[in-house]
């Protein structure tokens, strides 16, 4: 009488491809091939089911823009791009002012608005998002300190907070 393993696996598989050597493209070296495969190898896992991510044009722009971002992010911080909004919290029976819930925006120098949905993923992805919530925070304090200091009753103000936040040891 033997014993069988009646299991279920699930097997997964990515792929990241790019072509080289298309007629009038550019031509990479090994390391720059790499680099890009690896990019788009990346994108290919961060859909959570297999798949294969071609580098092209558009990824290339992804690659652009991540690399923009994370060169800005910090500097972003410490000179106060990063805008809290408040979007407000009605509370339904009784059609008053319940709350309000912030919600960052980054607005560069040069006045050009950057979506959220453009930073706040590959913030999630590289960390820097447990610094930004922190800052969120912060604007949120002083907020309430203006409206007591201006003689203002404050509401709550509602601040997301990633998960990343809660594996910080402080």
């Amino acid at each position: 009488n033997s014993t069988s393993l009646d299991s279920d696996f699930r097997v997964s598989a990515y792929c990241g491809v790019i072509t080289a050597g298309e007629r009038g493209k550019k031509a990479y070296d090994v390391d720059q091939l790499m680099t890009l495969v690896m990019f788009a190898l990346s994108k290919a896992k961060e859909k959570r089911r297999s798949s294969i991510c071609f580098y092209d044009a558009s990824l290339h722009e992804t690659m652009k823009l991540e690399n923009y971002l994370e060169g800005r992010m910090q500097y972003a911080l410490e000179t106060r791009e990063f805008h809290m909004f408040l979007q407000p919290k009605i509370n339904l029976k009784t059609n008053s002012l319940g709350g309000a819930e912030a919600l960052v925006r980054w607005v560069e120098d040069n006045g050009v608005v950057i979506c959220p949905d453009q930073f706040i993923p590959l913030f999630e992805k590289n960390g820097f998002c447990v610094q930004l919530d922190q800052y969120m925070v912060e604007c949120a304090c002083q907020k309430i300190r203006e409206w007591i200091d201006k003689g203002i009753e404050p509401i709550g103000i509602a601040v997301n907070q990633s998960k990343s936040t809660f594996y910080e040891s402080d």
